[in-house]
Parts: structure tokens; sequence; C-alpha cells
């Protein structure tokens, strides 16, 4: 068996039943679907992760706006090929 630690956590309601959904349609239980967001979350090592992004926090909750203003930024580099 694999080196595990057991935790309980208090999520807001609307969360757990969004990640519930978001578990059942892929296809995997919520225990992975939270061991897989928190691999894509936490680095492996936080000493290395870069200062900035440790005091920052990362920009996590920016990544809808980040993914607009790349589309923007082709737009005006590259108007044409779109």
């Amino acid at each position: 068996m694999r080196d595990t630690k057991r935790t309980t956590i208090d999520l807001p309601v609307g969360l757990f039943k969004r990640a519930k959904v978001a578990a059942a349609v892929r296809g995997t239980t919520l225990r992975q679907l939270i061991i897989d967001a928190l691999e894509a979350t936490v680095p492996s090592d936080p000493t290395k992760a870069a200062p900035w992004r440790r005091l920052a926090g990362g920009f996590a909750d920016l990544e809808e706006e980040l993914k607009g203003l790349d589309l923007a930024v082709v737009d005006i580099h590259q108007p044409e090929e779109r």
C-alpha cells in the first residue's frame, strides 16, 4: 500500500457538489480529483519555487484572464491569420 496520510477538510457545499460532478464526469473518484488538483498546484519542492510565486501565491485564480490576454495578444500581432 502507498504511504498515505488521512485528513479531513471542510468544503463549502457548492464546491463539494461541483467536485463530485467533475469527478463523475471524468470517471474518477473525488479523492483522485483532489490528489490530481494538489499535484498540479503544489510544487514537489516548495523551497525551490520562485520566491515571488511563494509570496504572491501564483496565478491560479487568474487562469481564465490569462487565456483571454493570450488571445488578445495573438489578435494584435496576427489579426489576419485567425
